[in-house]
């Protein structure tokens, strides 16, 4: 069969082929490629045009390169709450194709959230580098993983510190309230439970800041797009802790190719001191050994307490590739330079720092 390219520019398309769309992203292994993520984040955060390269072998989803256009070139259909992304291809060779069809064009690309461990990354440094594209890599993240395969391993690992400090926590739960625990449940209320565990989310330091789901709209929408998306597919669980029939924890996660992923986490902080959240995402660990399942996922960046439950981690990096216009080259310098510009601000004495800032107001 003859391969062709075809540059998916609206959701209508996208929605279209949904089909050939998830029997490629099964190959990858990974819900964040999924159509029901994907989807959901353009729903939600999309400003661009859309502008999805994919490669078709007959009427076989080849390869696909999620992308949108702004004024400033083609960027990856990522952002902050994008635990991973890279495009999707059945193999090398069908990756450096859509690769390279991208990368003719003269825009600006920027691929946030790509794992390190994948050939992605290798494949757009190595074609940018051919095509002469000024490059950055700079690093952006790293999630602890909880490997789980083989229960009775995972348990010997757990340092005896913590072990005993959970033990402690989860005793003092139990005679101080009446504990309802579910681990890794599939939501028979889904609406009603996401809300409970939204709000919970929003009731500590999130909802403080104003980066809670609850208080952020494209936030509020893109979740409950992609949990009834995959509460659909029967590939949504939650698990919640209830003290005296309150939530003091919950967590929203992705069951994917025997892997279990925590997306959104919240904890009622008026239970700070039995850190019912340590205690949940302890019993997820241990829930996904009992089902013998391959990981848990914490996600996010590497964080103290994470680090106790981790056995391994996934580097994650943002990469930028510049074409040879003017202004291209001037965000190149400019990206280039800002590390620098930062940290000769940071060390600037106090009084200089106020200076600087009076005369910038003044201005």
């Amino acid at each position: 069969m003859s391969e062709s390219i075809e540059w998916v520019c609206s959701a209508e398309r996208l929605a279209a082929i949904k089909g050939e769309w998830d029997r490629l992203a099964d190959q990858e292994q990974t819900p964040f490629l999924r159509h029901g993520w994907l989807s959901s984040w353009w729903a939600a955060y999309g400003n661009g045009r859309l502008r999805i390269c994919a490669l078709w072998d007959g009427s076989e989803l080849a390869a696909a390169f999620p992308l949108f256009a702004t004024t400033s070139g083609l960027t990856g259909l990522a952002n902050e709450h994008t635990p991973l992304f890279r495009p999707l291809a059945r193999g090398r060779r069908e990756l450096e194709r859509v690769v390279d069809e991208v990368l003719a064009k003269p825009h600006d690309l920027v691929v946030e959230a790509l794992p390190g461990d994948h050939p992605a990354l290798e494949v757009l440094t190595e074609r940018s580098g051919r095509l002469g594209r000024r490059l950055l890599i700079e690093q952006q993240h790293t999630s602890p993983i909880a490997e789980t395969a083989g229960g009775d391993d995972y348990a010997a690992r757990l340092s005896g510190k913590t072990a005993r400090e959970l033990r402690r926590l989860r005793g003092k739960m139990e005679r101080e309230h009446r504990v309802e625990v579910s681990m890794l449940i599939r939501p028979a209320e889904l609406e009603q439970e996401l809300q409970l565990g939204f709000e919970v989310e929003a009731s500590g330091w999130k909802g403080e800041h104003g980066t809670a789901v609850l208080c952020v709209p494209q936030a509020d929408r893109f979740y409950r797009l992609m949990a009834r998306s995959f509460h659909e597919e029967d590939r949504l669980r939650t698990s919640t802790i209830r003290l005296d029939g309150q939530i003091a924890a919950f967590d929203l996660c992705l069951l994917d190719n025997g892997r279990v992923y925590g997306i959104k986490f919240g904890y009622d902080e008026r239970f700070r001191n039995l850190a019912p959240g340590l205690v949940l995402q302890h019993g997820e660990i241990e829930r996904c050994c009992e089902l013998g399942l391959d990981a848990f996922e914490l996600l996010g960046d590497d964080e103290e307490y994470k680090r106790r439950f981790a056995t391994t981690q996934r580097r994650h990096y943002t990469l930028r590739a510049y074409g040879g216009r003017p202004l291209s080259l001037a965000r190149y310098g400019y990206r280039r330079v800002r590390p620098i510009l930062k940290r000769a601000y940071r060390s600037l004495p106090a009084g200089a720092a106020r200076m600087r800032s009076g005369a910038t107001r003044a201005r």
